[in-house]
């Protein structure tokens, strides 16, 4: 056994010597040269030191917050529907996203886009209405180019930013346009609102 263990430790240093075993898990060394630890006495020759440094940055997150649970568009009549048809009220958002993950984009650059998009009108009942799906429809307008004339139930991009804290205060409105028949009842929709990106960090 002995013969055997001396036999596996030379054939080892052998294939180091080869440069034949990896190096698999081995830690990489500071390339600095180690600072002397102790005052040379016999020359005045060391005069220099190097120091490794280094700093962790984490990822923050990406989130959208503030919007709101509702939205009442008021009420109207069958009547007024007829003869002018309805247009609600604004409801202006005060929603925001944050974006902290550093992406590592230059200033400026979007990062991120929000989108929307809504479901079916639905009855008292909970049935999804044609009549209100064909003669209702929702805005959302923001500033410049950053609007939604009418959303659907496919996505449709509304605004992107970037990096920090964007508001997010559009105006949000619907209408049902004149002559449009409708049943009178309440009825309900949702809308969705989604970024598109991937949420990262710890």
């Amino acid at each position: 056994m002995k013969k055997s263990s001396t036999l596996l430790t030379t054939l080892a240093a052998g294939l180091l010597a080869l440069g034949l075993v990896g190096k698999v898990g081995v830690a990489q060394a500071s390339t600095a040269t180690p600072n002397p630890t102790s005052a040379d006495t016999k020359d005045d020759t060391q005069l220099t030191a190097s120091t490794d440094t280094s700093v962790t940055i984490k990822a923050g997150t990406i989130s959208l917050y503030s919007m709101p649970d509702s939205i009442d568009f008021g009420s109207t009549d069958i009547k007024k529907i007829a003869s002018d048809g309805f247009t609600s009220e604004d409801t202006i958002l005060a929603g925001k996203v944050e974006d902290y993950r550093g992406t590592g984009t230059a200033a400026g650059s979007n990062t991120w886009t929000l989108q929307a998009k809504i479901g079916q009108w639905k009855d008292s009942t909970g049935t999804a209405n044609d009549l209100m799906n064909a003669a209702a429809t929702i805005s959302v307008v923001g500033d410049g180019n950053n609007k939604i004339d009418k959303l659907s139930t496919d996505l449709i991009s509304y605004t992107s930013g970037h990096e920090g804290i964007t508001d997010i205060t559009p105006a949000v409105s619907m209408k049902i346009d004149q002559g449009a028949f409708v049943n009178p009842d309440k009825y309900t929709n949702q809308i969705d609102w989604q970024l598109s990106t991937t949420v990262i960090g710890d």
